[in-house]
């Protein structure tokens, strides 16, 4: 028999919810105010270890070990506490139970005033069981997923200016209606719905450029389908439309991340101030002829309900994206920690941070969504060329920030003929171990901004990637660059009405926000990476896997339990990577797709490209076609061209003539970032890393979006 305490956690329900998310925590006076709590994670580890376990028998408590009283609960849920008297308490109590509008009965009040602390030596002891959970986490954890509401007897009532919890909605079920979309397809691509057929990785192979491992894939999919899932909710849509953005809002093909357009568009027609065009040209740019069936227009009286809503929502997304971003720093890690933990600690902390990961892509998507409208209403008004000039300030860009570092390091250095010379004429690892001899206050610093940002890199949702936290010598490397380059200068911004101002400082507002919330995911994500990697050290030293870095071609629930042949499943993984690396799905298709092998012949001299212009200006230079692998080759004023960018980056946006980019649109972090730094830009040429050819000499046009071989 087992005797199991409250059960509290991030995903508990039924009478303890409604016990503690409450609007004000209850004690009663004369009593012991004290709880013990279980943390759900717990709970089912333990049930799940006992089926294979025979000797543990007889009753046994399952509980946290110690109390926690009351009065500290309160302050961890950030709500008043108050005592009452115990008769009061009951009266009240047997009021709302006789009304069926509270399921906790009156005998609970003997509970709130003698809760039974149960002994767990035999748990830990006899058993070998520790929880991984202490009562205080129990909490803080419960606090997590419950600040958008307060329960009210039995009633869950929303907080309007709150939003609600990313919860990671289950895969979709496979049914009649799914069918597979290559026979070239990877172990974990997904299938296609009738219906929601039409896919591209236009923007998001900008943030999740393809093929993953499967650690990443599998928590890129998790991340991007709650937050799907999670503006659902907040916009509150229902139907068709509401099923679709749980389950088919994204997929992966090739193990890569396509937007399902299908999807996007049919939102685009149900969000206030948006048409389909709007959302195909900010997020996504050209598509290449890809039709899409108009939707049906929501209606005035379907504005009108969801406009409040909306509105409450508004006022507080900015207080929401600073709660996470508080929280992802407070809770940031190094190595060390990780290596202290416990393996049931460690993937207790693995799951959380999933989660954790799942919340802060959810907002940053949902700025997006409030992004548009606006800009389609600067574009409107003011013209491309206005949109197109918009900076908000890279100081206050989170996104930028690390390049910001760079520069006030180039800064330093250059007032330091001893610093300036060091790092222009040796190997960059050998300039960081030289500096760290003789000029350790300059380390000191780069070490700070390191230790601020070096969560950041190229390619930062591919787990399996370095940082510039993981590899100084890369960041060592930009600086050293940015000391033979200065600073672009501002140029003022172009006079424009004063209704095109306010909105494009309120779509400046909301760019910052966006990369605010990007930046306390991928915070979130490289901590992800770091307790990922322990466990790989766990594994290897075990002889489960073969190397630490095998860790990133299992799953999840594989971390915990891996399967027998690991090794063996990890080569063959390993093996399907390289395969989908040559064998890539098309930028965008429609049901089906066959793989395509890069064959493009080379742009020839007064050929050009077009794509679209996100970044105005014109600058000539000679290309440099780089992958997240070779970017320490880009040289100062060389033109950076790649199939992708993301805001890792950014730090080479700095010393870079220009940016040519195949994929993203007007919105996309590419453009953002490029902006900020007065960089010319054109992204969504579909193929220019293919055409162009390191060495040629092109001119950029950022504000027409045309690239040009002029040698």
């Amino acid at each position: 028999m087992v005797r199991a305490s409250n059960i509290m956690g991030r995903t508990t329900t039924g009478v303890t919810q409604e016990g503690f998310a409450t609007p004000a925590i209850m004690g009663m006076k004369g009593g012991a105010n004290r709880f013990q709590f279980i943390h759900p994670d717990d709970l089912s580890r333990f049930f799940a270890d006992g089926a294979e376990r025979p000797d543990w028998r007889g009753p046994v408590n399952l509980a946290a070990e110690g109390s926690i009283v009351m009065r500290e609960i309160a302050q961890i849920l950030g709500k008043r506490y108050v005592e009452v008297n115990p008769q009061r308490a009951e009266a009240v109590l047997n009021f709302l139970w006789d009304h069926n509008l509270f399921s906790l009965d009156p005998g609970a009040v003997e509970a709130f005033l003698n809760f039974p602390i149960v002994d767990i030596t035999k748990l830990t002891e006899e058993f070998g069981f520790r929880p991984a959970w202490t009562n205080r986490g129990c909490v803080e954890d419960f606090a997590r997923t419950n600040r958008a509401h307060i329960i009210l007897g039995s009633r869950r009532v929303e907080i309007p200016w709150r939003w609600p919890w990313a919860t990671v909605p289950e895969r979709a079920t496979e049914d009649g209606s799914r069918h597979p979309a290559s026979e070239a397809a990877g172990e974990f691509d997904t299938t296609v719905r009738d219906g929601w057929t039409v896919f591209t990785a236009a923007n998001t192979s900008e943030a999740f450029p393809g093929p993953l491992t499967p650690l990443s894939l599998e928590l890129a999919l998790d991340a991007l389908l709650s937050g799907a899932a999670n503006a659902a909710d907040v916009f509150n849509f229902r139907g068709k439309l509401r099923d679709a953005m749980t389950y088919d809002a994204v997929g992966s093909f090739g193990h890569g991340i396509y937007a399902n357009l299908s999807v996007v568009y049919a939102l685009g027609t149900a969000m206030p101030g948006a048409g389909v065009s709007a959302w195909d040209e900010m997020l996504f740019g050209d598509r290449d002829g890809i039709e899409i069936a108009e939707v049906e227009k929501v209606g005035p009286m379907g504005m009108a309900r969801m406009l409040p809503r909306l509105a409450g929502k508004l006022i507080g997304f900015a207080p929401e994206i600073r709660s996470v971003d508080a929280h992802a720093r407070a809770e940031q890690h190094d190595p060390s920690y990780y290596r202290s933990l416990s393996d049931v600690e460690l993937i207790a902390q693995l799951n959380r941070t999933r989660d954790e990961v799942a919340q802060a892509w959810s907002l940053a998507s949902n700025a997006s969504a409030f992004i548009v409208p606006i800009m389609e209403m600067v574009q409107k008004q003011g013209g491309k060329g206005v949109a197109t000039r918009i900076r908000g300030g890279a100081d206050e860009l989170p996104s930028a920030a690390i390049a910001g570092g760079a520069y006030r390091l180039a800064g330093l250095a250059r007032t330091d003929p001893a610093i300036l010379d060091t790092l222009r004429t040796n190997a960059p690892e050998v300039a960081l171990e030289k500096l760290r001899d003789s000029h350790p206050a300059f380390v000191r610093e780069l070490d700070g901004v390191l230790e601020e940002y070096g969560h950041r890199g190229p390619a930062e949702t591919e787990l399996a990637n370095p940082m510039f936290a993981d590899d100084p010598v890369k960041f060592v490397d930009v600086v050293a660059k940015l000391t033979e380059t200065q600073r672009r200068p501002e140029e003022p911004a172009p006079p424009v009405s004063r209704r095109v101002a306010l909105a494009a400082e309120v779509a400046n507002r909301f760019q910052r926000l966006r990369e605010q919330a990007r930046d306390a995911t991928i915070r979130r994500t490289h901590q992800y990476r770091l307790i990922a990697r322990e466990i790989g050290r766990r594994l290897a030293d075990r002889g489960v896997i073969d190397q630490p870095e095998d860790v990133f071609y299992l799953i999840r629930s594989e971390l915990k339990n891996p399967p027998a042949n690991a090794a063996e499943l990890v080569a063959r993984r390993r093996a399907e990577r390289e395969r989908l690396r040559v064998e890539r799905p098309p930028l965008n298709f429609a049901g089906t797709y066959s793989t395509t092998r890069d064959a493009a012949g080379a742009l020839e001299p007064g050929q050009s490209l077009q794509g679209t212009p996100v970044s105005a200006g014109v600058a000539k230079g000679r290309v440099r076609v780089l992958t997240a692998d070779s970017m320490d080759d880009l040289e100062p004023g060389e033109v950076l061209v790649s199939a992708f960018t993301d805001t890792g980056w950014t730090p080479y946006f700095s010393f870079a003539a220009a940016v040519v980019v195949d994929t993203g649109g007007e919105m996309s972090h590419a453009a953002v970032v490029a902006r900020e730094f007065g960089v010319p830009c054109v992204v969504g040429t579909l193929r220019g890393s293919a055409v162009l050819r390191t060495g040629d000499v092109v001119e950029v046009d950022g504000a027409t979006g045309k690239v040009t071989r002029v040698e």
